[in-house]
Order: structure tokens, then sequence, then C-alpha cells
């Protein structure tokens, strides 16, 4: 049963005039009639009866109709949904970022100059997660901590992150500008929870300075790292980018002296997969945007 047969179906139907029906289709009313013809011998039964010069459509053929008439009205009604599905897809974005804290300040800049665009913005603080979830098509950008390397991902570094020393204000090195990690190496540490980026960037820098961290407590919350550290529960090692947030009135914050530690902050997407154009934007955007200068609140050092 083809599409032409059923719409050839309800022209005759309406006209209950096989000439009518075939002037209105702009085809012979012999092409007409064989169509409708072999219509029948497909659903083994007549639609019409023949009046005169009049087809009717015989009880068969009335619920035929309403049956084809709906499934007509269905179609119509998913291409509009269609349509206003492409249509609401240019304007969204679906971004995945381990890096809550500058994400506030980057799209509020980016929505002053788009204010049609819809966000979906989803934390995601496991790193293996994030990658799985961009090859996947899950989410369109990728904001992360470490890069995704990956065949056919396109990863730009947008910034620094410096990686600071945190203790509570009553800890002996608070007030200090910088301090080395081996002045807090056999300390107790609240720590990354081993699944995040920057639990990955932190084991990398110990490693390096030969220290075996003394872990108290794992957290994925930053909130609750600094709480627990300002409250004296262990020291932390914690990004830039968490200065000014709750919980960092109780800690003295300082540089690592005995190199430069810093994490990246990495934009990625899939090459060659369609992107909205709003997503292209926003790379644009964002890119202009860490070229300003990436100012995080050092208030606090």
């Amino acid at each position: 049963m083809e599409h032409i047969q059923l719409r050839y179906f309800l022209t005759v139907a309406e006209h209950e005039n096989i000439t009518h029906a075939a002037d209105e289709l702009n085809i012979t009313q012999p092409s007409l009639s064989k169509t409708i013809s072999r219509l029948e011998e497909n659903l083994g039964m007549a639609l019409f009866e023949r009046k005169g010069k009049r087809i009717l459509l015989n009880p068969y053929g009335k619920i035929f109709e309403k049956r084809v008439r709906r499934m007509f009205s269905d179609m119509e009604q998913a291409q509009r949904e269609l349509k206003d599905m492409a249509k609401l897809e240019q304007n969204r974005i679906i971004i995945g970022s381990t890096v809550a804290r500058i994400m506030p300040k980057l799209l509020t800049d980016f929505l002053g100059t788009h204010p049609d665009i819809l966000f979906n913005l989803i934390q995601i603080t496991n790193h293996e997660m994030i990658r799985k979830n961009l090859l996947d098509g899950d989410i369109d950008l990728s904001v992360s901590i470490m890069p995704i390397d990956e065949p056919g991902v396109e990863c730009r570094r947008q910034a620094s992150d410096e990686i600071l020393i945190a203790v509570s204000k009553n800890h002996r090195l608070a007030g200090r500008k910088s301090a080395s990690l081996l002045e807090i190496a056999d300390e107790p540490l609240v720590y990354h929870s081993y699944e995040t980026g920057l639990r990955r960037i932190t084991d990398a820098i110990l490693k390096q300075m030969k220290i075996n961290p003394k872990i108290s407590f794992e957290c994925t919350t930053p909130e609750i790292i600094c709480e627990l550290a300002g409250q004296g529960f262990g020291n932390a090692i914690i990004p830039a980018s968490w200065l000014g947030m709750v919980g960092m009135t109780s800690l003295s914050v300082m540089h690592i002296s005995d190199f430069k530690c810093e994490r990246g902050i990495w934009l990625s997407w899939v090459e060659g997969r369609y992107m909205p154009p709003s997503a292209e934007d926003f790379i644009v955007h964002a890119g202009r945007h860490f070229a300003k200068g990436y100012s995080l609140d050092r208030s606090h050092i």
C-alpha cells in the first residue's frame, strides 16, 4: 500500500466522482481508476459502490476513510512537531561541565548577547563520564579540567587555574603567602574523590613531590572540603576558582612554592558531528571570554 494510493483514495472520496478527482490530481481518469482498483485488490475488498456518475464509499470504505484521514492527520502533526523541535534544537545547547565555579560568568556573558538560547547545563564530577557523554552525543560541548584525548575530538585549552594550599586559620602556616607541599606532607588531607579530574591532577603533583598523602576525608563537593579544612579536620589542595565560595572565610590560602601548580580549563566537542548554531556561537564566545583574561578573586591569598 503506497502513500499515493491513499491520497488518491481520499480525493475520490471527497469528490464522489472519478473525473473531478482526476482533474484535481492532474492525472488521467483511467490512471486514477487503476490506482483505486489496485488499492482495493491489495485490501481484498471493494471500497466504493457506483451509482450513475457518482462513486460513493461503501461501509468498508467509510471505515477505511476514517483511519486514513487519521493517519494523514498524525503525519502532518508529526511533521509540525519535528519542525518545532528542529527550531528549538537550533536554540538549545547541552553542556557538560566538571568546573562549576567558572560557569556562571561564562554563561551570563553569553546569554546577555543570546537571550533566546536555552541552556541545559549538566554538572559532572567524573572525568570518564563526561568523556563518555561527549562521545555518545549526550552533550554538545564539555568544559573540563582535563583534556578529552580521543580521536575526532577537538579539545582546546581555554585558561589555567592555579592550585593552592588551604589550611585553617589556626594552622601554624596560616597567614603565609606561600608554602611548600613538603611542609604539610605529614598532616591529614581533606581530599578530592578518586573519580574526579582534580584528584588525578593533585595525585600527579604529590607523586612528583614524592609525597604519600595522609587522607582523612574524601569528597566531590568543594564546599564540604573547604568547610572541613577550615574546621581543622585536615589541610586541602584546592584550585583558585574556589576562592570566594561558601566555606572559604575560615581558610588561609597560599601559593605552592615548590613549583607552579595549575590545572587547565578545556573546551571540547566532536569534530564533524552536527551541532546547533547556538553551540558554534558559544565556542567562539568562550574563546573570546577567556582571551580577555581568566580573572579570579584572589583576595583570600
